[in-house]
């Protein structure tokens, strides 16, 4: 190629790379059900449970391991276009344990509890996320409140409160069942501390989330899962 027309082509090299550099920038992960992506502004309604023996909030001192029971929300790719995003509206926490040793007194069983603004969880009061682009493609769960309780006979006395953001990492699986989550073959929202990130007390004090969460959609089976579109 001649000096003048490589000259002439490069400005057109730089442009044509220019055009193409917002479209790779705004790729956004999204949602997929059964493989195929969620259309656009469709609410699918997820559930989740933790495989076990359960998800771990190391503070206090202590590590807390606790099975959940109860974990539902919402997913949906957003008609902007945008990153898909998700509610929590319920998450409860059973069976709750600590180690070295219970923070709580002999005959008070350890709770973490799960709220907002000090309500419970609710479909409109839910904790909201957003999946944040890899790799790895992480949900980013924000206005996050947990309440570690001791309780005894129905009167609970709160030992401390930790708020915040956090940012599990999201495995893609290839079952949505609660026997793929015992396998190990569901997707799951892994919290790999300290990538998943920590929670705050009033006095500055983190708590850390380790574990993983596996869920499916609401109906038997479906495989709920993430990628760029």
């Amino acid at each position: 190629m001649s000096k003048k027309l490589y000259t002439a082509f490069v400005p057109l090299f730089a442009v044509a790379a220019f055009a193409v550099m917002p479209a790779v920038a705004q790729a956004q992960p999204h949602w997929y059900r059964n493989g195929t992506i969620i259309k656009a502004g469709k609410t699918v309604k997820v559930t989740t449970h933790s495989v076990l023996p359960g998800l771990d909030f190391k503070a206090l001192g202590v590590t807390i391991t606790c099975k959940v029971v109860t974990d539902k929300g919402t997913v949906t790719n957003p008609t902007s276009g945008g990153a898909g995003y998700d509610n929590i509206t319920n998450f409860v926490n059973k069976e709750c344990t600590a180690t070295p040793a219970s923070p709580c007194k002999t005959g008070e069983t350890l709770e973490l509890t799960a709220l907002k603004g000090e309500e419970p969880l609710t479909a409109e009061n839910e904790w909201p996320s957003t999946l944040l682009a890899g790799p790895p493609i992480r949900d980013e769960i924000r206005e996050i409140e947990i309440w570690i309780e001791c309780n005894k006979a129905g009167t609970k006395t709160v030992l401390d409160t930790f708020t915040g953001t956090l940012t599990p990492k999201i495995v893609n699986g290839t079952t949505g069942t609660e026997a793929g989550c015992a396998a190990g073959t569901d997707t799951v929202a892994e919290f790999d501390e300290p990538g998943s990130g920590f929670l705050l007390d009033p006095a500055g004090n983190k708590g850390f989330p380790s574990g993983k969460d596996c869920f499916w959609g609401s109906v038997a089976g479906e495989v709920i899962t993430v990628k760029n579109p």
